[in-house]
Formats: C-alpha cells, sequence, structure tokens
C-alpha cells in the first residue's frame, strides 16, 4: 500500500466524526426552522381567532347598549312634561302608562322633585318607592349628586332597586328659571331598567351555548373596583379574555369573552410538529449523505492535489522564467497562426492577447512586417534560428514602433502536430528613434541656416556646417584646426570682447550678443553670436558650440522702420511723434533752467484750390518745396515737422515771444514769394499760430492744441498773418468746437426752423413775395444766430 492511501486511511476516522456533526447542525437548523414557522402559523390563527371572538363581543354589546340607550331616552320625554307644566304634571300616571310599551326594559319611571320620588309608573308594585330620597340614600345618594352636579343624564348601577331586586337606575337633572329668571335645581326625572329584561335582549347566554365563557363588568367610580354585572359558569379567566366597551352615561361597561376549548387547536398543534420533526429528519439524512459524497470527493482531490503539485512547480518556474523576459515571446506554428502570446507589457501586442490567439500573422501586421516575420520562420526552419530582421509597426496608444526579431524551432513532440516556433520580438523603438536623432541633428548640422562652429577644450575648431562656409567664405579644409576666436568675431565691441568671453565660458557657460565679423575678404559686418559650453558627465567643460548669422539686412530694416517711425516719407521732415520727444526734452531743460521756447502752427493758405485745380502731384511738389525754405531759415537746434496735409510745426527752444515774432514774420516772407515748379509758378502764404512755454502751457499737447487755436485765429484775421495765443481763444475754439458738433446733427434731430420775411412792394404797396430765413433753435444753447453758426458750416464743410 502506497503513502497515498495510507494517509486516506488514517483520516477516516476523524471524517466520520465530521460527518455526523454536519447533519447534527442541519438537523437542528431544520428543527428550528419548522418550529418558527409553526409557531408563526398558530399566531396567526390565534390573531383570527381573537379577532372573531372580539366581533362576536361586539354585536352583543352594540345589541345591549341599544336597549339601555332606548329605554333611557325615556328621560327626555319626562323632562320636556316637567318643563312644559313648570314642575307640576298633571295626569302623570296616565301619560307613564302610555308611555311605558314604547320603552322595553323599563320596570318604572317616576319624578323626584328636589330628589325625592312623588310619583311613579306603574303604581303598583312601585308603592316602596313613594318617598324615597335619592339624594340622601346611602347606596345612590353619590350617584344623585353627581348627576345634580353636572347637570347630565346619569346611570347608577347595578345596584339592589327599593322594589327589589338588581337593575340600574338613569338620573336626569332637571333645572327650571325663577321669577328672576335665574335657572334653580327643580329634582330628577328617572327611569329604572331591571338588569335581566336588558340582558336578554343582549341574548348573553347563548354565548355559552356557542362554547364562549363570558363576563359583563364595570368599574364602580368610588371604590376603582371591579364589578361583575353578568358572567357565566364559569366566567373567563381575565388575561385570556378578548374584550369589547360598552359606554354608557357616567361610566363604562366591559363584556369578556374567551373560547371555552381555550385558545388554538391543540389537535393541528400536533399534526404540525409531526411534520416538522420529519422535516427536520429528512434535512438531516440528506446532509449525511452530502457529506459522504463530499469526503469521498475531498479524498480524491487530495491525490490528486499530490500528484499535480511537481507539475505545478515546474510550470511556476517554467512561468517564472517567461515573465523575466521583458519582450512579448509568440508559438507561431509553420503556417503563421499564433499558439500561445507572452508579454509583460500589453501595450507591445497589435490586439489583447485572446484576439490573437488562432489568427495568422498577415490578419494582425503590415504586410511588410507579416512578410519579415514569415522570412524569419522559412529561415529557422533551416537553419534552427534566426535573428537581426526588424519590422516597424503602428500600435494602438504608442504609434509608429520598432521591434528586431529572434527565433528559434521548437522540439516537437513524437508523433506529434507540425513544428512550432519561439519568437522574441525585442522592442528597439527608442533605439531607432536615437538613430533618427542623430541622423535628424546631422542634417540640421548641415542645411542650418546659421554658421555652427564645434569647438575643443582649447577653442580649436573640430567641425563646421555648410552655412560657416557661405557666410565667412572659409571651406572646412581652411578652418579645421584654426582657432575660433580669430574665425568668428573680427573686432571687440562695448559689450563683447572675444578672448575674455572664451576665456570665462568654463564659468559663464553661454554668451550671446551682437558683434562685428570678418570674412574671409576682409569685409565686416554685423552678426548675432550665440557661444555655450559642452560639459561631460563630470561637469568638465569639453567642448564649446558657436552659432552667429548675418544679420546685415535685418538692421538694414529696422533703420528703415526706425525711419519711418519718425519721419515723414514725402518731406523727411520729423514727424509728430519724433517732434513731442524732442519738445518733452526741451520743455524739461527749459524749465529746469526757468526759460521759455515756441511752438508754432504753420498752415498753407488755400492748399486744397492748388490739389483741386493742378493735382496731387504738384501739390506734393509745393509742399516738399515749402519744407526745404523753412528748413533754409531755421538755426540748428530748431525742429520743423510735417504734422499730414498742409500742416506744419515749428519748435523754437530758448525762444522769447519776440523773438518767435520776428520768426514768423520771416516765415510770412519767405513763403510768400513765388515757386517756380515747371511748367508752374505758385504763390501761397501762411497762417501762422503761436503758443509760449511755460505762459500759455507746460505741456506739449496743450502748446500744441494752443498753437492750433491761435492758427485758426489768424485765417479769421484775413489769413497771411501770425497770432499768438490768448486766453479768450480757448473759450472761443471751445464754443466753436461745441457748435461744429451740434450742427453735424442739427438736420436729423428738426432743430432747425424757417422764417419767412415779407418783400413788398414800395410802388403798389403790395406784397411781391417772401425772404426764407434759417434760423437754429437748439435745446441747450437756446437761438444760436446765422452769424455764429454758417461760418462754422462753412469752414467744416
Amino acid at each position: 500500500m502506497d503513502s497515498g492511501n495510507l494517509a486516506v486511511q488514517t483520516t477516516l476516522p476523524a471524517r466520520s466524526r465530521r460527518s455526523l456533526t454536519g447533519p447534527l447542525v442541519v438537523f437542528v437548523l431544520s428543527a428550528l426552522c419548522a418550529a418558527g414557522l409553526i409557531w408563526t402559523l398558530e399566531q396567526q390563527e390565534r390573531d383570527q381567532q381573537r379577532t372573531q371572538v372580539a366581533d362576536i363581543a361586539g354585536d352583543h354589546v352594540q345589541a345591549l347598549q341599544r336597549a339601555i340607550e332606548l329605554a333611557l331616552s325615556a328621560n327626555n320625554t319626562l323632562v320636556a312634561l316637567v318643563r312644559q307644566g313648570r314642575g307640576t304634571v298633571t295626569q302623570f300616571e296616565d301619560i307613564g302608562t302610555q308611555l311605558l310599551p314604547f320603552y322595553p326594559g323599563i320596570a318604572a319611571m317616576g319624578l323626584a322633585p328636589q330628589g325625592v320620588v312623588k310619583q311613579v309608573v306603574p303604581r303598583q308594585g312601585n308603592e316602596n318607592v313613594i318617598g324615597f330620597d335619592q339624594l340622601n340614600d346611602p347606596r345612590q345618594g353619590p350617584e344623585a349628586a353627581r348627576a345634580r352636579e353636572s347637570g347630565r343624564l346619569t346611570l347608577a348601577g347595578p345596584l339592589e332597586l327599593v322594589q327589589g331586586g338588581l337593575g340600574v337606575v338613569g338620573r336626569q337633572p332637571v333645572y327650571l328659571d325663577n321669577a328672576q329668571g335665574q335657572r334653580t335645581f327643580w329634582g330628577f326625572t328617572y327611569v329604572t331598567i331591571r338588569l335581566p329584561e336588558v340582558l336578554d335582549v343582549a341574548r348573553l347566554p347563548q354565548l355559552t351555548q356557542r362554547g364562549y365563557h363570558y363576563r359583563l363588568w364595570r368599574v364602580r367610580p368610588g371604590t376603582q373596583e371591579e364589578q361583575t354585572i353578568a358572567a357565566s359558569v364559569p366566567p373567563p379567566a381575565a388575561e385570556q379574555a378578548v374584550g369589547r366597551p360598552l359606554n354608557l352615561p357616567n361610566g363604562q361597561w366591559t363584556l369578556s369573552l374567551a373560547p371555552a376549548q381555550g385558545w388554538g387547536h391543540p389537535g393541528v398543534l400536533a399534526v404540525r410538529c409531526a411534520l416538522g420533526l420529519g422535516f427536520a429528519l429528512m434535512m438531516a439524512y440528506l446532509a449525511w449523505l452530502l457529506f459522504r459524497l463530499k469526503a469521498h470527493e475531498k479524498g480524491l482531490e487530495q491525490q490528486v492535489e499530490q500528484r499535480t503539485a511537481e507539475i505545478q512547480a515546474t510550470q511556476q518556474q517554467l512561468r517564472a522564467t517567461i515573465d523575466a523576459i521583458p519582450d512579448p515571446l509568440f508559438e507561431i506554428d509553420q503556417e503563421g497562426r499564433y499558439c500561445s502570446v507572452h508579454s509583460q507589457r500589453l501595450e507591445l501586442l497589435m490586439a489583447p492577447v485572446e484576439d490573437l490567439i488562432g489568427r495568422n500573422v498577415t490578419d494582425m501586421l503590415p504586410a511588410l512586417a507579416a512578410l519579415a516575420v514569415m522570412d524569419v520562420l522559412h529561415e529557422a526552419e533551416q537553419h534552427g534560428w534566426s535573428t537581426g530582421r526588424q519590422i516597424m509597426v503602428d500600435l494602438p496608444g504608442l504609434g509608429t514602433s520598432w521591434f528586431e526579431l529572434s527565433a528559434a524551432r521548437k522540439t516537437a513532440a513524437p508523433g506529434g502536430d507540425a513544428p512550432r516556433y519561439i519568437v522574441l520580438s525585442r522592442d528597439i523603438t527608442e533605439r531607432k528613434r536615437s538613430q533618427e536623432q542623430l541622423q535628424l541633428t546631422a542634417q540640421v548640422f548641415d542645411q542650418s541656416s546659421e554658421a555652427i562652429v564645434i569647438a575643443d577644450a582649447t577653442h580649436t575648431v573640430v567641425r563646421i556646417n555648410k552655412a560657416f562656409t557661405r557666410i565667412t567664405g572659409y571651406s572646412e579644409a581652411e578652418a579645421i584646426g584654426q582657432s575660433v576666436r580669430l574665425l568668428t568675431a573680427a573686432e571687440s565691441v562695448r559689450d563683447f570682447d572675444a578672448d575674455t568671453v572664451y576665456a570665462r565660458l568654463t564659468q559663464d557657460g553661454h554668451w550671446e550678443g551682437e558683434v562685428r565679423g570678418r570674412r574671409k575678404d576682409g569685409t565686416t559686418y554685423p552678426q548675432w553670436l550665440s557661444v555655450s559650453s559642452v560639459r561631460d558627465g563630470k561637469g568638465v567643460v569639453t567642448h564649446s558650440i558657436t552659432l552667429f548669422r548675418d544679420i546685415t539686412q535685418q538692421r538694414e530694416a529696422q533703420d528703415r522702420i526706425q525711419r519711418l517711425a519718425h519721419f515723414d516719407p514725402l518731406t523727411e521732415l520729423p514727424n509728430r511723434a519724433l517732434l513731442a520727444e524732442r519738445a518733452q526734452r526741451y520743455i524739461d531743460d527749459e524749465r529746469a533752467r526757468g526759460g521759455t521756447l515756441a511752438l508754432l502752427f504753420l498752415d498753407l493758405d488755400h492748399f486744397k484750390n492748388v490739389n483741386d485745380s493742378l493735382g496731387h502731384r504738384i501739390g506734393d511738389v509745393l509742399l516738399v518745396a515749402v519744407a526745404r525754405r523753412l528748413q533754409s531759415l531755421l538755426q540748428s537746434h530748431d525742429t520743423v515737422s510735417r504734422l499730414g496735409g498742409d500742416e506744419f510745426l515749428l519748435l523754437l527752444p530758448a525762444t522769447s515771444a519776440a523773438a518767435a515774432a520776428e520768426v514768423a514774420n520771416q516765415l510770412l516772407v519767405a513763403v510768400a514769394e513765388p515757386f517756380q515748379l515747371d511748367p508752374y509758378e505758385l504763390t501761397t502764404t501762411l497762417s501762422v499760430g503761436i503758443a509760449m512755454y511755460p505762459a500759455d502751457g507746460e505741456t506739449f499737447d496743450t502748446l500744441y492744441q494752443r498753437a492750433d487755436a491761435a492758427m485758426y485765429r489768424a485765417k479769421q484775421n484775413g489769413r497771411n498773418r501770425y497770432g499768438f495765443f490768448t486766453a479768450d481763444l480757448e473759450a472761443r475754439t471751445a464754443r466753436a468746437l461745441q457748435i461744429e458738433n451740434a450742427l453735424r446733427r442739427a438736420l436729423e434731430r428738426n432743430q432747425f426752423e424757417l422764417h419767412y420775411q415779407p418783400q413788398v412792394s414800395l410802388d403798389t404797396r403790395k406784397l411781391v413775395g417772401a425772404e426764407a430765413l434759417l434760423r437754429w433753435r437748439h435745446p441747450e444753447l437756446g437761438m444760436v444766430s446765422p452769424a455764429e453758426f454758417v461760418p462754422v458750416a462753412e469752414s467744416s464743410g
């Protein structure tokens, strides 16, 4: 017997004990479940039985309550008789005798003024009641007193009646109004109800015949003790009975019922318990069979586990070896179908593993890559192995990736299927990218438009690109071995000294700026130079990289842009921007030394006529001639600027008002002389406005505005003259500007009015016509005179 069978035999006693414990637990649980179900059913049936008994008690309670309430309602009739007779009821006996048949259950009814019975019906058999003092009777006195105090109908009893027997008394207190209108107690009307007659109406004895014990009881108001009114023999136990209340005036009765045979059905309970026990035993037997089957299966499983442990250990070692391979590993048959796939990096696969198994490489790879894989398999079939082939695929999520394939033929089992091949796909994407980056870097180096010079640690040129030869004229053979400082920079400038920069390159690491370069032919040119150091892994400088480009065209373009930004392209005079800069500088100087300066605003008179009649070309020629004549009259520190059109500005630093007036006279005389512009001789005049610093303003903008206002006044005064800015000019200028702005919207806002002035013939004294006069009514300015707004309209167009 082997060790496996011995182990199984030694565990059998322990399993036998466990096989008994399980069924026992199942038996107990099944019994508990059956007991719970039986208890639930019993509770439901008892609840249903209690509900049924409560309904039966309710039916009898309602019958009893209707009988008592009907008898008590006779009091209402008696009260009405007392009140109708103002306390005196004549022929009471006759009336009462007629009422008794309508109220079954009433033994007697009567009147008790001040609580003493005076009249009763029927009188026969009730003679002992006459003169009975209800208020002072020890048994009925408390009940009667509560009725008098409450003013409501009360029910006393059950109690021993004066006329004999057990009954209840219903009293209704009666109050009457006296002569003063006050309510006073008159006495009681009462009805006496014999209990046996009322209980017969409720059919209580029938409950005993139906198999129920009953008890009708109440709680005494004074002592809070229970009083039995009627009960079966034996009465029901209080804790087992179901009660229904009977609400009566001044009290409550309760009818309690309980089945004579007790609650539930013992026979049904016994049958259910037997079925539950049988169910528990059956479940225990089934559990015993199941545990026996499981024990047998467990023994077989242990044997299988012992046999497969060594196989699993071998597989784990093989799996650990395969998992250590970082690249995808495939098993492919001779037709190119994937038999198995392993990869620690799933992103290197063309599809999930389950989608690859069974598919052909021609279905999953691009055509060229699939062809390369088949070539690798063919080579491995011939030589047993293959290596070195590279393929490119487009992986989802990674894009273009490169792999190097290595394959070996797998030894087939004797009589097995066709041979298979193990293919290792090594990811060489980074290596390919590095190679491509090196190639790209080499192309950038050779094709860059900037000159690139690589020098060693001694600043000796070791390599140059084609742009260096194109810019400097030195060939590669002429440059290699030369000092980079001699070939890149021609001379030192303010921020650059070649020897210093290259000497400090070890500490600074980088320098960039503009220098002068020298070509092979000796000419110099502006260049933008950048020098950087290259360090090894230890931080030691091994090489330097110098980049530079010829910025001659860039400098010329910047100069042109600078001139266009500050000079008028037609007259080549400074424009307003340049004049503003100079004016602010001169203003700061005059402010510092307390001096003055003058700003003259010049405008050619009727220049528009020249453009309209002779054309803009002649107008431009005239403007250039005027500019040259103005420049010829000024000193070196004066500035003449063209604003645009036919407007000029003259800035005269360190000039007084008198000197400014003299210059203005010279300008008027000079410009008034004829201009010879083939084939025309043109004559023009100037209007000049003068503003003085600091009298007329302390900023350029203020002086410009006020010189303009002064020039405008000069034109209004006849042109070909000059004028200084005065204080009233600003107000007039503001008024004219306001008039001009309002005038542009006056027509669309319906602010113009027509006034007609009649024309009368002096000979005939008759109306021969009318003159239409235009008037302007502005909502804020009021009536504006034509003498004021017509010139503004003419000048503003």
